[in-house]
């Protein structure tokens, strides 16, 4: 069995299908809104997980409501969550969502990267790295991670 680890962006994703966008200060009613666990570095893990591999994520989640979802839901999934990082409850810091609208075939996207940002080399530990492979998605969204990325010791 192939054992991967993800390093990276783990948020909540908010999808909602409408006809049309809202014009300014208007509102549109959508026939569909989902919930899922999303960032590169989850769906990755999450996809690996379905083709039989071994899989750990290394990432950072708020302790909210969005985190606990994430943890709760991959974990069932089978990604070893163990190595998420949760941010101190005093320090606000949220959990990373997007929001996707999409209209037809196209979608559009905000994003907010929240723990994703402050995550950092020093919530990797990187001894937990004995793996086949290690993938590292979203690069541009890791701002602390791009600042410390040559500090990774793996060996």
């Amino acid at each position: 069995m192939m054992k991967i680890a993800a390093i990276g962006d783990v948020n909540v994703d908010l999808i909602a299908s409408v006809k049309s966008l809202p014009k300014k200060g208007r509102q549109v009613i959508t026939n569909d809104f989902e919930i899922h666990c999303g960032g590169c570095a989850a769906n990755f893990d999450f996809a690996c997980t379905k083709r039989g591999a071994e899989v750990k994520l290394f990432g950072k989640v708020g302790d909210d409501l969005f985190g606990r979802h994430i943890l709760a839901t991959l974990g069932e999934k089978r990604v070893d969550v163990s190595n998420i990082s949760l941010s101190d409850s005093l320090s606000n810091e949220k959990t990373g969502s997007t929001v996707a609208i999409v209209q037809g075939s196209e979608r559009n996207f905000i994003t907010y990267r929240g723990t994703n940002a402050t995550f950092s080399v020093i919530d990797v530990d990187c001894k937990k790295l004995k793996v086949d492979l290690v993938h590292l998605p979203s690069f541009f969204l890791l701002d602390a991670l791009q600042h410390d990325y040559g500090k990774f010791e793996i060996n």
